[in-house]
């Protein structure tokens, strides 16, 4: 990615900073490629970031309006047991917004 990164901790790190780069644009595309390069990472950080991800994810699918696939994302992610563990996605979304959008979309 860059000559700079060079542990996975930075490029995950990295990666979550271009995804919160890319969904305060709203660059769909550029959201779900980098998604693509974190999740592909081993690390210890690996439940939380498949959290991570899957919220972003579904958001990402949900504006490029592949609405099932949206709702898939967000009905894989079991956000009472992450609330639990201390994930940190609300800068993105709340549990109650995931909760909102998976039954939402699970209508569609």
């Amino acid at each position: 990615m860059r000559p700079d990164v060079s542990t996975s901790k930075h490029i995950i790190d990295l990666g979550k900073h271009l995804v919160d780069l890319a969904v305060m644009r709203r660059d769909w595309s550029m959201v779900l490629g980098n998604l693509t390069k974190i999740t592909g990472m081993q690390s210890e950080e690996e439940r939380s970031l498949q959290t991570y991800a899957k919220i972003v994810q579904g958001i990402a699918l949900m504006n490029m309006e592949k609405f099932s696939d949206a709702a898939r994302s967000f009905l894989q992610i079991d956000i009472g047991k992450e609330v639990k563990d201390g994930v940190e996605s609300n800068n993105i979304a709340s549990p109650n917004d995931v909760a909102v959008y998976g039954g939402l979309l699970a209508l569609a």
